[in-house]
């Protein structure tokens, strides 16, 4: 479901289109990102994030809720 929610967010933004910024930008999170991920026996990535309570959470939710519905 994650996944879908990512995958929302970059159809949100149809106008932009890569920059090199956005590109650099993009590798950086990719490698931070990287550092939360398992690769299981079949090829697919676990990604396990560690918050640090529930407000955390809430406000991941709703700052992607945030840019989701800004794009509209």
């Amino acid at each position: 479901m994650l996944g879908a929610a990512f995958a929302f967010l970059g159809e949100v933004f149809p106008g932009r289109g890569d920059t090199p910024e956005s590109l650099r930008m993009a590798e950086v999170f990719r490698e931070q990102l990287s550092q939360c991920l398992e690769r299981s026996a079949d090829g697919s990535l676990r990604m396990t994030v560690t918050l640090p309570d529930e407000a955390a959470l809430n406000n991941l939710a709703h700052s992607l809720a945030r840019i989701a519905a800004g794009g509209h």
